[in-house]
């Protein structure tokens, strides 16, 4: 059997992006698969999950999606198609919403 590829988590300085999060220094979490999902939500205390709900989420794909609703981060945007476009119009569509007061 061969391996194909591999999912691999990045070195991240934990408690830089911990404080970071807590300080509010994100508008927007953007991610494209459920193992980046995963791997973020691994390395959030309580504090930090907490601040990362409150940025604007949102995923490629439904895949996506629900293993971040699983991690109880809730996107507010799914892209409909694969690509950076496709995830950068659905994250201005929602924050746009969002600005206007409708419902995430």
């Amino acid at each position: 059997m061969f391996e194909y590829f591999a999912t691999v988590g990045l070195d991240v300085d934990v408690t830089g992006l911990r404080a970071a999060l807590v300080a509010g220094d994100f508008d927007a979490l953007c991610f494209a698969s459920p193992s980046a999902a995963k791997h973020f939500a691994a390395r959030l205390d309580a504090p930090a999950l907490a601040a990362a709900r409150r940025a604007a989420i949102a995923a490629i794909g439904d895949t996506t999606a629900s293993a971040l609703r699983d991690l109880d981060l809730v996107p507010g945007a799914v892209a409909a198609g694969p690509g950076t476009a496709a995830l950068i119009d659905a994250l201005a569509q929602s924050l746009a919403a969002r600005d206007r007061g409708d419902s995430r």
